[in-house]
C-alpha cells in the first residue's frame, strides 16, 4: 500500500504526532504538538525566578568619650558610651554621664517657691537612645553622619530643698530624652558633637509634689570605630 500523503511521512523535527483511533482514511485527523513551546515556557519560568541575595552589612561599633555640659548653667562632666549599628540607617547608643562639680548654691524658701525648678540639678545619668541617620553614601577619607535620637534613661538629681542627713543627697528618676549627634570622621577616628534635652518629673521635697523639668545637655567627644 502506498503511503498516505501527509500522514505516513515522518513528522518534522521537534514535533510530536498524536494520531486518533479513528479508522484510517483520507480524512484521518492528526494533531501535531510543538515540543518547543513547553521547553520555552519552562525556560521562561526558570529564568524568571528572582534569586534574592541579602546585601552584606558589616558590623559597626563606635566607642565615644568626652566632655559634657548639663543644666541651664552648663555644669561640666564626662560622658562615654557605645554606639552600635542595627541596619544601614538605624543605630542604638548606650551610654552615661557623670557630673564633676558640686550643685550650685540656690536659695530655698518654703514661702517663695518661684525658683523651685532651680532647686533640682541634674547630676548623673544612663541612657539608651536608638537613632536614625541621614542616608548618604560614604566616600574615601573624610565622612560625616548626622543621627537623630530619642530614647529613655535613668537620672540622678540633687534637690537643694532636701535634708541630706535624712533623705540622702541624690534621688533617681526615669526620664525621656531626644536630640542629635553630628559626627565628623576620617577613617576610623573622628569627633562627635551632640545635643539633647532630658524631660523628667522629680519629686521636689520643698514643694511636696512632682515638678516637670527639662534639662539641656551638650557634648563634645572623640570617636573610634571598628
Amino acid at each position: 500500500m502506498s503511503p498516505t500523503p501527509g500522514l505516513d511521512a515522518a513528522p518534522p523535527r521537534g514535533q510530536l504526532v498524536i494520531r486518533s483511533c479513528a479508522p484510517a482514511g483520507p480524512t484521518e485527523p492528526t494533531v501535531r504538538l510543538s515540543i518547543a513551546a513547553p521547553a520555552l515556557l519552562a525556560s521562561a519560568l526558570a529564568g524568571g525566578v528572582a534569586h534574592a541575595r541579602p546585601m552584606s552589612l558589616d558590623p559597626l561599633n563606635r566607642v565615644h568619650a568626652g566632655l559634657i555640659l548639663t543644666n541651664g548653667h552648663f555644669a561640666p562632666g564626662v560622658t562615654a558610651g557605645l554606639d552600635s549599628r542595627l541596619t544601614r540607617l538605624a543605630a542604638i547608643d548606650v551610654g552615661g554621664f557623670v557630673g564633676l562639680t558640686d550643685p550650685q548654691a540656690v536659695s530655698v524658701s518654703r514661702i517663695d517657691t518661684s525658683n523651685a525648678a532651680e532647686w533640682v540639678e541634674l547630676r548623673h545619668g544612663l541612657s539608651v537612645t536608638p537613632g536614625l541617620r541621614i542616608p548618604h553614601r560614604y566616600g574615601d577619607g573624610f565622612n560625616w553622619d548626622f543621627i537623630g535620637r530619642a530614647g529613655f534613661g535613668m537620672l540622678w538629681s540633687s534637690d537643694a530643698s532636701r535634708d541630706p542627713s535624712k533623705e540622702g543627697s541624690l534621688r533617681t528618676d526615669p526620664a525621656l530624652t531626644a536630640g542629635g549627634d553630628l559626627l565628623l570622621r576620617w577613617g576610623k577616628v573622628g569627633v562627635r558633637a551632640g545635643g539633647r534635652a532630658w524631660v523628667y518629673r522629680p519629686y521636689v521635697y520643698g514643694l511636696r509634689e512632682e515638678l516637670t523639668l527639662v534639662r539641656p545637655q551638650a557634648s563634645l567627644e572623640a570617636v573610634v570605630q571598628w
